[in-house]
């Protein structure tokens, strides 16, 4: 090629194309030819100069998918909806953030409990089948570890105990810690929370062989009517003062219903309240790091103090995931 590019030559070979023997092509033809596979292979270089460019890694995101959080329905100040139909609350507003300081993309979601762990306190079919990737709001217990994976908690461990309408406080005997129900107890059981039958029978206070039938489970929002209704008239939940702290249920709740507790508390969990979701996630390990984050830049204590949360850990121990 680089012997066609002189002119003197081109010219002097071309016309010496005269003879019969030689072909009809002309050597300027020939190195036209020769020039422009050159421009074809010089073209092709380039392009896969461009196409093997390293290109400007975009910013690491945890995952490529939106990560989807449950929060309980109806649970205020935790997780309701307002006027508008907008979730708000406590916990919405700490999965927010969290996903935000460990850089995930996060959407927080409603739904019932028992979405997130049945009445035996195994995971749910919704969990189960990746419909949520975590739940929030939870608390590990003996029972629910063995299917499931729990964040850093943020709160003290809850409470339960035996309640009654006044009149039938006689159904429940308790001494030193260990209570029996007489005959006539009729339990209610709120389905998929901590205060469960596994937990009834961890602390001695069913034998193996009892049960509860499914009729006597119910939501936090169907347990005060039951026991209106007489469907039950003992419950077994962890119930506050009226306070804004995790609870199925508090005390203003109940109206003129005059309400006693019997015998001591009794714990159903090892640990607070957290993010609960699959053992083959990853999530709890990216959101305790944005959860760190977030409790050292002090948001955590600031949005506790919004909502008058009074169970917040002060401090925590981030090796086991409780608060000191």
């Amino acid at each position: 090629i680089g012997f066609c590019l002189n002119r003197d030559c081109i010219s002097s070979m071309a016309d010496s194309a005269t003879t019969p023997y030689q072909t009809a092509w002309t050597w300027r033809a020939k190195c036209t030819i020769g020039l422009l596979a050159l421009l074809v292979i010089i073209f092709q270089l380039v392009i896969i100069g461009l196409l093997s460019y390293p290109k400007p890694k975009p910013a690491i995101k945890y995952t490529e998918s939106t990560w989807i959080i449950q929060a309980e329905r109806g649970w205020a100040p935790f997780s309701d909806e307002d006027a508008k139909g907008e979730l708000k609350g406590f916990h919405v507003e700490l999965a927010q953030k969290v996903c935000d300081m460990a850089d995930m993309d996060c959407a927080v979601v409603t739904g019932p409990a028992n979405d997130c762990f049945n009445d035996n306190n195994d995971l749910a079919v919704a969990m189960a089948d990746k419909r949520y990737d975590g739940c929030i709001g939870w608390s590990n217990t003996q029972h629910r570890q063995n299917t499931a994976l729990f964040s850093q908690s943020w709160s003290t461990v809850p409470k339960n105990g035996f309640y009654a309408a006044s009149g039938n406080e006689n159904l429940v005997t308790c001494d030193n810690g260990k209570c029996k129900l007489s005959d006539d107890a009729k339990l209610g059981l709120v389905d998929g929370w901590a205060s469960s039958e596994a937990c009834l029978k961890m602390n001695d206070l069913m034998t193996e062989s009892e049960s509860i039938p499914d009729s006597q489970l119910f939501t936090c929002e169907e347990l005060i009517p039951a026991l209106k209704d007489g469907k039950i008239n003992v419950f077994f939940i962890v119930l506050t003062d009226g306070s804004a702290n995790p609870a199925c249920l508090n005390m203003d709740q109940f109206g003129d219903m005059a309400i006693t507790k019997i015998g001591e508390e009794h714990d159903c969990a090892i640990g607070g309240y957290g993010v609960a979701t699959r053992k083959d996630s990853n999530l709890v390990k990216f959101f305790n790091k944005g959860f760190t984050k977030f409790q050292a830049s002090g948001g955590f204590a600031e949005l506790c103090q919004k909502y008058n949360i009074e169970v917040c850990c002060s401090e925590f121990d981030f090796d086991t995931g409780k608060c000191k």
